[in-house]
């Protein structure tokens, strides 16, 4: 071999162990920071006042596969939302998460379990509806339906209400059950109350106490969207029941 071919591959043999340090050094590093999310085991940041409140999380594919026999083993939690199905502005999606979180759930029914769907205001409110009742199951026992609704994108008011009006009629319709509507305070309160003032409301308002929800008829609030949970290895919303055993009862589908 030349000098020159020696030269060339020493060159080459520094880069692959250059390379080799590098990826063992980034491994490291990220298996090091999954392990101290999953050693950070339970935070879920409860405001004072409702340091024995009833909680519950919900959940989607942003939080992996989730274990389920630790969640309820831990006994923090009483309830538990997962998403169905989505509106992606033009288009209708399943969450790929839903079916294998349900079964998870059906193991340990102390955990009482619902189902929501992500709403899309450029699509027909009708059309959502049924592809919500296909995609999900409500069975006796479990927490009613929910119609998550975070933004309009632009759509005027009138549409949007006319979209969430087909919606939940549709819904009603089809399977004689009521919807529980989720949104941000601000949201609700600018483009929804007036117009559905009947629906049991699931309000999202991260603070560290209650003051801006006070005047506001809640069932549910999300009070964070960074709780800490041991057997899901991500941030999770965690949410407060307004009530305690009997309301919660309430909100299950007869």
């Amino acid at each position: 071999m030349t000098k020159k071919n020696k030269r060339k591959l020493a060159v080459v043999l520094s880069m692959l162990i250059v390379g080799a340090i590098g990826c063992i050094f980034y491994y490291n590093k990220k298996i090091k920071s999954k392990h101290v999310i999953i050693n950070k085991l339970t935070d879920l940041k409860t405001p004072t006042p409702y340091k024995n409140a009833i909680l519950g999380i919900d959940v989607s594919k942003y939080q992996g596969e989730i274990n389920w026999d630790k969640i309820a083993k831990g006994h923090l939690i009483n309830f538990v939302y997962c998403r169905s199905t989505l509106g992606k502005l033009i288009c209708l999606d399943k969450d790929e998460s839903y079916n294998r979180n349900i079964e998870g759930l059906k193991k340990h029914p102390q955990l009482k379990k619902g189902s929501y769907h992500f709403l899309s205001p450029y699509i027909n409110g009708k059309k959502q509806a049924n592809f919500f009742i296909e995609n999900s199951s409500f069975e006796k026992g479990d927490l009613i339906p929910v119609l998550d609704i975070e933004r309009a994108h632009r759509i005027s008011n009138i549409h949007l209400i006319k979209v969430v009006k087909d919606f939940i009629s549709e819904f009603k319709l089809k399977t004689n059950l009521d919807i529980m509507i989720y949104s941000n305070l601000s949201f609700y309160r600018d483009n929804l109350y007036a117009k559905f003032p009947n629906n049991k409301l699931w309000v999202a308002n991260y603070n560290k106490s209650d003051h801006k929800i006070k005047n506001t008829k809640w069932h549910l609030w999300q009070y964070t969207e960074n709780g800490k949970l041991h057997g899901i290895n991500s941030d999770i919303d965690v949410n407060i029941l307004n009530g305690d055993s009997i309301d919660l009862n309430n909100l299950t589908i007869q």
